[in-house]
């Protein structure tokens, strides 16, 4: 499932309500429903409003896209790129009859996490995967402040080591803590990736499949 790209969700939606405004001079009617839900859709992903499960953020990327590439109100980027942080991030333009380039909006920080599905996997196998642009397609993520918060209950269904990708990181120091508050940083090797500005946690030992809360600090 293709991950969200923030620049380009908002040069579409803006690009999107300017060619239903265009329309009105004609038909004199404004229906941008399809933008709203668009909208909508994305700041659920986003963490807004309620903490969601993996099966309910799963749905909503599907929801998403499904609007995005079926709706013939949205303006569809030709090239929708796969979303990966990095400290010189490209304008993407929404390019269709009537959308125009629009000024974007400022990073949202994300933290990925995911489980290995081979427990003999370590973070030297993951190191050199991380720079690749798709690696990140079919990973979950939320936000820093969800993270800090919140925290996060999440779901693993195999044997292999727990990863976690924190991105435009800026070299913090992070402690991560289980749901008693116990500091559980040391189970992770971290390692700082300064050409990509992130930071990758992967898990010492490999994990069977169980719910695990975890929270970032």
């Amino acid at each position: 499932m293709q991950q969200i790209n923030e620049k380009s969700h908002y040069s579409t939606l803006i690009s999107s309500l300017n060619k239903e405004y265009k329309k009105t001079k004609l038909a004199k009617t404004l229906t941008p429903n399809d933008i709203y839900l668009l909208d909508i859709v994305y700041n659920l992903l986003q963490g807004c409003c309620l903490e969601l499960s993996d099966i309910e953020i799963k749905k909503l990327l599907q929801l998403y896209n499904n609007i995005l590439f079926n709706s013939k109100i949205i303006c569809n980027n030709n090239y929708q790129e796969t979303y990966q942080m990095s400290k010189k991030d490209k304008f993407i333009q929404a390019e269709k009859t009537d959308c125009n380039n629009i000024p974007l909006q400022p990073i949202i920080t994300k933290i990925y996490y995911w489980q290995e599905q081979s427990y003999i996997t370590t973070i030297d196998d993951i190191i050199p995967l991380v720079g690749d642009v798709g690696y990140f397609a079919n990973k979950l993520y939320d936000t820093y402040s969800n993270f800090e918060n919140i925290g996060k209950t999440i779901n693993y269904e195999f044997l292999g080591r727990l990863c976690f990708y924190a991105t435009e990181s800026d070299g913090k120091q992070f402690i991560i803590t289980d749901i008693l508050n116990n500091d559980v940083t040391n189970i992770f090797n971290i390692i700082y990736l300064s050409d990509l500005n992130a930071t990758l946690f992967v898990s010492k030992d490999f994990y069977i499949p169980s719910n695990i809360f975890f929270k970032f600090k």
